[in-house]
C-alpha cells in the first residue's frame, strides 16, 4: 500500500512538472501515419497511467470530474459543439489534427493537473513553465550569439517567427518577476521580524542567495530574449498586464471586473475599429504603407469579410489561409501572403469555431476570472490578461504550446474548485504573484503571522 501511494505521488509530481517538456511539441513525427509530437505522446502516456492508477485506487471519478461551475461546463460544451459543427460544415484532414493538438490534448492536461493537485501543490506548475521558458531562452541566446536572426534582424531561434518565441517567454517573465519581488519582500519581512543584522541571520544564507540569484538570472535572460525578438505587441501587452495585475490586487473586485471587461472588449473590437478608421489613422500618425500595423489592418479587413460570409459556423479550423488567399481578388495585393491565422484571438475563434465556439471561449474567460479573483490568484490572472492583450494583435491560443498554457492557467487560476485541497484553495502561505505579496490571502501563514507589519513595511519601502 505504501509503495502504491509513493507511485501515485511520483506520478502527480510528474504531471505538475509537465510544462517543463512543453517545447517538445516541436519534435514532430507520425505514428501509423497519424501526425503527432513528443509532447502529445508524453501526455498520452501520463494520462493512460494516471487513469490506470485512478481506477485501481477507486479515484477515477475524481480524475474525470469537471469543475462544478455552470459557466465552465456551458462554455466547454459550446466550444466543443462550435468546433465540431464548423469542422463538419468545412471538413478537412488538417482540422482533425488541430482539434487533437489544440483542444483535446490541452484539455487532457487540464484534467491531469486538477487531479495531480490532490498530491502536490499546483502552484509549481507556473515554476515549471518558467523553467521551461528560461531553458528555451538560453538556447535562443545561442542562436543570437551565432548571428542567426531573421531577414529583418529579429530573433526567432527554432520557432517559425519571432512573435512565436515572444509569446512563449512573455508569461514566464511575469512569473519570474513575481517570484523575484516576493524574494525581496520575504527577506524584508524576516529581517524586520528578527530585528538583527540580516547578513548575519540564519535566513540570509547560501540557499536564499541561490534562489534569489536564480530568479534574477532567469528574469534577465528572458527580458533580453524578448527584446531581441522585437515583438512590440508582446512587450506592450506584457507591461500592461503586469500593471493591471498589480491594479487588480489593490482595488475592489467590481472595479477589477470592469477592467477585465474593458480588456476583452478592446481586443474584440480592435479589428472592427482599425478597419473602419484605418485611412484616418494612417494620415494622422503618418503610418507607412508597408508596416506591421498596415498589414494587420489588411488581414483584419479580409477576416471580417470572411466572417460576414460565414457568420454562424465559420470556415472550420485551419482553413483561414485558404480563404484569405481566395479573397485576395477583392483587394489590392497583400502585404503578407502566408497568413495561417487572422492575428486576433477573437476573430480566430469566430472564424474557426463559429459563433458558438466564440461564446464558449468568452464564457470560459468569465469563469476563469471569477474563480481566480475569488481566491486571489493574481499571477494567473495577469498572465491571462497578457494573452488577451497580445491576442488583440496576434493569435494567442491557436498553437500547440499556447493552447496548453491557456488550459494550464484555467487549472491554476481556479484551483479552489474540483478536487484541489483546501490548503491550495486558501493559498497555504505561498504567494502566487505581485498582488499576493501586498495582500496575502486570508488564512495563509504569511497573512496570519506577518500582516500586522505590512503597513509599516510598505511605508518603509516608499
Amino acid at each position: 500500500m505504501i509503495i502504491f501511494k509513493q507511485i501515485q505521488t511520483i506520478l502527480c509530481r510528474a504531471i505538475i512538472w509537465l510544462p517543463v517538456l512543453l517545447p517538445l511539441y516541436l519534435v514532430r513525427f507520425s505514428i501509423y501515419k497519424i501526425p503527432t509530437n513528443a509532447f502529445e505522446v508524453i501526455v498520452g502516456v501520463l494520462a493512460f497511467y494516471t487513469l490506470f492508477e485512478a481506477i485501481r485506487n477507486g479515484t477515477a471519478r475524481n480524475l474525470l470530474q469537471l469543475p462544478r461551475g455552470s459557466l465552465f461546463r456551458t462554455g466547454l460544451l459550446l466550444m466543443f459543439v462550435g468546433t465540431i459543427a464548423s469542422m463538419l460544415v468545412h471538413p478537412t484532414l488538417s482540422a482533425l489534427g488541430i482539434v487533437k493538438g489544440w483542444f483535446f490534448v490541452p484539455m487532457v492536461v487540464f484534467v491531469l493537473l486538477r487531479y495531480a493537485a490532490q498530491k502536490g501543490s499546483i502552484r509549481w506548475v507556473l515554476h515549471a513553465y518558467a523553467l521551461s521558458a528560461a531553458a528555451l531562452a538560453v538556447v535562443a541566446l545561442g542562436y543570437a550569439a551565432r548571428g542567426l536572426f531573421t531577414f529583418d534582424g529579429r530573433l526567432a531561434a527554432f520557432f517559425e517567427s519571432p512573435n512565436h518565441l515572444a509569446m512563449f517567454i512573455a508569461p514566464a517573465i511575469l512569473i519570474a518577476f513575481a517570484n523575484f519581488q516576493f524574494s525581496i519582500f520575504n527577506f524584508q519581512i524576516n529581517s524586520k521580524s528578527q530585528k538583527t543584522n540580516p547578513f548575519r541571520s540564519g535566513y540570509w544564507n547560501f540557499g536564499y542567495w541561490g534562489l534569489f540569484g536564480a530568479w534574477c538570472l532567469m528574469l534577465g535572460i528572458l527580458i533580453v530574449v524578448l527584446y531581441l525578438t522585437k515583438s512590440h505587441g508582446a512587450m506592450i501587452a506584457l507591461a500592461a498586464a503586469g500593471a493591471l495585475g498589480m491594479l487588480l490586487s489593490r482595488v475592489a473586485r467590481r472595479f477589477g471586473a470592469a477592467v477585465i471587461v474593458l480588456v476583452v472588449v478592446f481586443g474584440a473590437l480592435l479589428p472592427f475599429v482599425a478597419v473602419r478608421y484605418w485611412p484616418q489613422w494612417q494620415q494622422i500618425f503618418n503610418i507607412p504603407e508597408r508596416s506591421s500595423i498596415a498589414s494587420r489592418s489588411m488581414i483584419w479587413r479580409t477576416a471580417l469579410a470572411i466572417g460576414g460570409e460565414y457568420p454562424v459556423f465559420g470556415i472550420g479550423p485551419g482553413n483561414f489561409q485558404e480563404q484569405y488567399l481566395r479573397y485576395q481578388k477583392n483587394y489590392p495585393p497583400y502585404l503578407e501572403w502566408a497568413v495561417p491565422q487572422p492575428h486576433n484571438t477573437y476573430l480566430a475563434f469566430w472564424l474557426q469555431t463559429g459563433i458558438l465556439g466564440l461564446v464558449g471561449f468568452l464564457l470560459l474567460l468569465v469563469w476563469f476570472f471569477r474563480a481566480s479573483l475569488a481566491v486571489s490568484r493574481w499571477l494567473p490572472a495577469a498572465i491571462m490578461l497578457y494573452m488577451l492583450l497580445h491576442g488583440a494583435v496576434d493569435t494567442l491560443y491557436w498553437k500547440n504550446d499556447l493552447a496548453v498554457v491557456f488550459w494550464m492557467l484555467l487549472a491554476v487560476g481556479a484551483s479552489r474548485e474540483g478536487s484541489l485541497t483546501d490548503q491550495d484553495a486558501a493559498g497555504d502561505g505561498v504567494q502566487f504573484g505581485i498582488g499576493d505579496i501586498l495582500h496575502p490571502p486570508q488564512g495563509s501563514q504569511l497573512a496570519a503571522s506577518q500582516t500586522p507589519g505590512m503597513h509599516e513595511l510598505q511605508s518603509a519601502g516608499t
